[in-house]
């Protein structure tokens, strides 16, 4: 009963927000086209419930092929943003299409975000289990504590490694969180709280959320990880 209503309200959520914000996608739509050569929307290949690929839809906010041009985690400031792009990223708007993902099935309004292969294949068998169990989705806790990604992967002196030394742990330990605590009342909750920090409001997270938060802030600051000394390269690609 809970997954139907949960099921339900995503697709009434995704036909609310496709439709009545429609003029404003078609917008977008064309600031894209008109400032930027190449396609309006981004495919990503990502991996869903039981590891099965599907096209993640992005509003594109990157130059052609720039997953062949550079790294992986891409900071606001990488000159492979378009201009338009860069406002996209920042609110979140580049997102948006996702809600076509949702209503195909393929993710959820809220779960774990889908990772392309290369993120994939570090999952442990045992953390795959449990986060390949259900739909991923737009948002979740994870993504609420790594909202500003973008800015801290401009900062950083090799964004992949930051991302894999720093950002990486803290997500996979807040999905395994979400996996095992997840409600429709929490759902909401993620929804509210993301609705929220796209308007610079931060609600408060809970307390199972916090703890994580500041057990790996203090195993960062125990062993002197910092943004500059994450510098190993990975291979080319883009997990936008």
């Amino acid at each position: 009963m809970t997954d139907f209503l949960r099921r339900l309200f995503e697709i009434i959520f995704s036909i609310v927000v496709l439709v009545l914000f429609s003029p404003f996608w078609l917008l977008i739509a064309l600031g894209i086209r008109l400032t930027s050569p190449g396609e309006i929307i981004y495919k990503s290949r990502r991996f869903g419930k039981g590891c099965r690929p599907f096209n993640l839809y992005k509003f594109r906010s990157m130059v052609t092929n720039a997953d062949h041009l550079g790294s992986m985690n891409v900071g606001d400031t990488d000159s492979r943003v378009t201009k338009i792009g860069r406002f996209l990223r920042i609110t979140r708007l580049d997102e948006f299409p996702q809600f076509v993902n949702v209503l195909l099935g393929q993710i959820g309004l809220v779960g774990p975000r889908p990772d392309i292969e290369y993120y994939v294949r570090l999952y442990t068998e045992e953390q795959k289990k449990i986060i390949f169990a259900i739909k991923p989705g737009i948002t979740d806790w994870a993504s609420l504590s790594n909202f500003e990604q973008y800015r801290d992967f401009a900062r950083a002196a090799d964004p992949d490694r930051f991302f894999e030394a720093v950002i990486r742990p803290l997500k996979v330990d807040l999905q395994l969180y979400y996996c095992t605590h997840r409600s429709l009342t929490s759902d909401l909750y993620i929804i509210l709280c993301t609705a929220m920090r796209i308007v610079k409001v931060k609600l408060p997270l809970p307390k199972g959320v916090r703890e994580i938060i500041a057990k790996h802030r203090a195993i960062i600051a125990g062993e002197g990880v910092s943004q500059e000394e994450t510098s190993l390269s990975q291979p080319n690609g883009t997990g936008r």
